[in-house]
């Protein structure tokens, strides 16, 4: 009894396993009014956020070098995420509106590896 012809699979490419994905690390503002994801752009993940109510997405973060490694929701108003900046592995946190106003470096020292703890 056969249970599947291989004849009929569909070979994965191997870039497939390789690739960034459409949208990663779904969240929700604690109140419920924006929905954030990582999606790519300019070949680096990067936060979006979409109003709820509206359906307008922005892009809040602007990442061309090096992957956002995390982001979390720290109020209604503020995202705070970590980054490599340099590519020395010495990860820096930064916040940013969810409107993408008022980014900030809140850890701008050099030989430092910082991490976001939940």
């Amino acid at each position: 009894m056969e249970i599947l012809n291989m004849t009929d699979v569909r070979k994965i490419p191997l870039e497939d396993f390789f690739k960034k994905p459409e949208k990663a690390m779904v969240k929700i503002s604690p109140s419920g009014q924006y929905l954030s994801w990582m999606e790519p752009w300019e070949r680096r993940l990067n936060v979006h956020v979409k109003n709820v109510e509206t359906g307008e997405v922005k892009r809040v973060t602007n990442a061309t070098e090096r992957d956002l490694y995390g982001y979390f929701w720290a109020n209604d108003e503020r995202i705070i995420y970590a980054m490599d900046d340099g590519g020395d592995e010495n990860t820096r946190i930064y916040g940013v509106n969810y409107d993408g106003s008022n980014p900030l470096e809140f850890t701008p020292y050099k030989n430092v590896k910082c991490d976001i703890v939940d």
